[in-house]
């Protein structure tokens, strides 16, 4: 009883602190909201609100607001959500950590709330203690298969990435080449070749218009791509930047290093495949083959047997 007494205490206190301290931070998220809403609105003069799909008017606006008012309340650490920020920017996900870790808990409570239906539906044992165990198990699938699904993400787009690096390096050693400057060849690029690796570019341009310097950019793309082949392309730039070396010559090693690295891992990964198709072929194909000889020599052995 004590146990009990001492967790809702406890929880009837956290509530207390948010609603004392977290007011004016609410205050100030309420007033943005209403000015973005303001600008959306501005923005859509044009379009009539009737016109508007009913999950664009109702349903998305709820769950932004549903998230929005759990993600200030979380107490989740700012090295916590450094480290979730730059895996999301890895990831390509536009979205606030906060925000992101309260859809990941919302998924969580209702994979544990669908096995605990489970429970109570189809099977007969329908007491707590196992209803229980199945919403933990639930919850368990739902946490690792968000932590999959934001890992295989990263993944995949870095391996996007590796793939488009050299076509892209190989353009802007032409443009560079060509006369333009390192700036205006990445913005010419980027609107030529568009992929997952020219976004990250045109952010470098964003920055440096912005007024970070060409080091900063770069650095800021290193941690975001996570790509050792874009590092070293970064750090060679970086150091011609700072030593005045042209960079047409830099480009140009660097272009033919990164296709030569590429062509080098197309060519591992083809010489790994008869090792890799000689499981399924031992599973499915060879099965099947000794079947066929084997079958109609049994099938005549033991006729002759019988006969």
């Amino acid at each position: 009883m004590g146990i009990i007494f001492i967790f809702f205490a406890s929880i009837l206190t956290y509530c207390i602190l948010i609603i004392v301290f977290g007011k004016r931070a609410m205050i100030n998220e309420e007033i943005k909201a209403r000015l973005e809403k303001t600008k959306v609105q501005a923005n859509n003069n044009n379009v009539p609100y009737e016109n508007v799909p009913f999950i664009e008017r109702i349903i998305k606006p709820s769950i932004d607001s549903f998230i929005s008012f759990f993600s200030r309340i979380l107490p989740v650490s700012e090295k916590e959500q450094a480290e979730l920020s730059k895996q999301l920017l890895r990831a390509g996900m536009k979205i606030k950590p906060n925000d992101y870790i309260v859809m990941k808990l919302l998924v969580v409570f209702l994979f544990g709330l669908a096995f605990a239906t489970y429970q109570l539906t189809f099977k007969i044992n329908r007491s707590l203690q196992p209803v229980l165990l199945n919403s933990a198990y639930g919850m368990i699938v739902g946490y690792g298969l968000m932590q999959y699904m934001l890992k295989r993400r990263i993944r995949i787009r870095k391996e996007k990435m590796q793939m488009q690096l050299p076509g892209f390096l190989d353009l802007l050693s032409v443009c560079v080449e060509a006369g333009l400057g390192f700036d205006q060849a990445v913005l010419y690029v980027t609107g030529e070749y568009p992929c997952e690796l020219s976004n990250e570019f045109k952010i470098v341009v964003r920055d440096t218009s912005l007024g970070s310097t060409r080091k900063e950019a770069l650095t800021n793309l290193q941690d975001r791509c996570d790509i050792d082949q874009l590092k070293t392309f970064t750090a060679a730039v970086i150091q011609a930047d700072e030593m005045g070396i042209t960079l047409k010559n830099i480009l140009t090693a660097q272009a033919s290093n990164v296709r030569l690295a590429h062509k080098q891992k197309v060519e591992e990964q083809s010489q790994k495949l008869p090792v890799k198709i000689l499981i399924p072929m031992l599973i499915f194909i060879f099965p099947v083959i000794f079947i066929i000889l084997i079958v109609p020599a049994a099938l005549r052995a033991m006729s002759a047997i019988g006969g």
